[in-house]
């Protein structure tokens, strides 16, 4: 093997030239501040010289580059870089037959131990079944040596480097949907079962969310005293950080009523809590919470800035208002007003989030609530199931093609 001064010299060289215009290459593949590190695997002197200087004269942005004459030097090199996070290299150039390794082969170790760092070959073998191999492999281009001017080895960097990143981007991306994903089926999970088996009712809740992860919560349960909790609450916002607060609401609020507190007790219980985790008050929500005693048909509530709905069997409705502001705006929102309400046969109680009502068409008209409650009266027969996803679907119905911006949530509780 040839030996040189050029390799006995210091391994790293800085290149800082200026922007050459006739190059039509821009400053964004690397900031000035962060050279484009190199690294340079190449056993002949001569060919890496000749390399080093088409880089210099075909790149227009700074670059630093190590250079490496075997294999074994070049996966060590990788290797430190990647457990130290330090001088990080940016793009990997390497001639196929080395002394220790060749062909293919070569490629593919190094390919290994590089991640996500983007290989060119640099090969003096001109076949275009080894290059396309070597693409499929995951090179991201195939240069004979000297074929190429100064001017295509610094797009084809500069092309390899876009390349790289634009894959890494999406890899991200997919693995950001496939954490959305995750959550939004966790999430899900946490959601009561669609009906539930109260004597004398027939219960059901659902959420439509518009994103992966949704910020409209209702929740039902047992409670003490042969009584059952309903929830349902509206996180400013939408998508992971409403679902996040939804969580938290969620989790508090279940504590309180399965420790028994009133209807009161909860919303301002819920209130502390966040506010407490949240002092800066980014993020709020509206939340309605209700006792249910199913033996007497008797309904206490108290809201926080979110209102429900009474469909008497006349035909008939009742609002059921919000008896205290928002929750997590006000440190000190007072006892909240607790309503109780008698239910009768053939009564509808309903708990929508304004995801309904404010649905808009193309035209910006509201679907709103003089709609919302006529669906529900029409299709007051069906179970309570079927009211909630019939709701749903007239409200995407007069939406048509606009994009769901808001998440929807609702209960619908018969009394039968």
């Amino acid at each position: 093997m040839e030996t040189s001064a050029f390799f006995n010299k210091r391994l790293s060289e800085k290149d800082s030239r200026p922007f050459r215009p006739s190059m039509n290459l821009t400053e964004t593949m690397m900031p000035a501040s962060l050279p484009l590190k190199i690294m340079i695997v190449e056993d002949s002197p001569t060919d890496a010289r000749l390399l080093v200087r088409s880089l210099r004269n075909g790149l227009a942005t700074p670059f630093e580059f190590d250079l490496v004459d075997n294999l074994a030097d070049a996966v060590t090199r990788l290797t430190q870089t990647a457990l130290s996070g330090a001088g990080r290299i940016g793009l990997v150039i390497t001639d196929l037959n080395l002394p220790d390794s060749s062909g293919l082969a070569t490629f593919q170790t190094l390919n290994k131990h590089a991640g996500e760092i983007p290989i060119v070959i640099s090969s003096g073998q001109d076949g275009v079944e080894l290059a396309l191999e070597s693409v499929r492999q995951g090179a991201q281009d195939y240069v004979v040596k000297g074929a190429s001017t100064p001017e295509t080895l610094g797009r084809i960097v500069r092309f390899a480097i876009e390349r790289s990143r634009r894959l890494e981007a999406e890899r991200e991306r997919d693995l950001a949907t496939r954490e959305l994903e995750i959550a939004h089926s966790i999430q899900h999970s946490l959601y009561p079962s669609g009906r539930f088996d109260v004597p004398g009712c027939d219960i059901a809740g659902a959420a439509f969310s518009a994103a992966k992860a949704c910020g409209d919560y209702y929740d039902f349960l047992p409670i003490p005293e042969n009584r059952y909790g309903i929830a349902v609450g509206d996180v400013c916002g939408h998508g992971l950080p409403a679902a996040l607060m939804m969580l938290q609401v969620r989790t508090c609020l279940r504590l309180l009523a399965k420790q028994g507190a009133s209807s009161a007790a909860v919303i301002t219980g819920v209130n502390e809590a966040v506010l407490h985790d949240d002092p800066n008050q980014r993020r709020f929500t509206s939340l309605f919470f209700a006792r249910l005693d199913p033996a007497n048909r008797e309904l206490e509530f108290a809201s926080g800035g979110h209102r429900g709905y009474l469909l008497k069997s006349d035909g008939s409705t009742q609002n059921l208002d919000s008896t205290v502001t928002l929750v997590g705006v006000l440190p000190d929102i007072g006892v909240p007003k607790v309503t109780i309400i008698q239910l009768q046969p053939g009564d509808i109680f309903f708990v929508p989030t304004d995801g309904f009502h404010e649905a808009a068409n193309s035209d910006r008209e509201l679907f709103g609530e003089a709609r919302m409650l006529a669906t529900i009266h029409e299709c007051r027969t069906e179970p309570a199931a079927r009211i909630i996803q019939h709701l749903h679907s007239q409200t995407r119905g007069f939406t048509g093609p606009v994009t769901q911006q808001d998440d929807m949530a609702a209960i619908v509780l018969k009394v039968v």
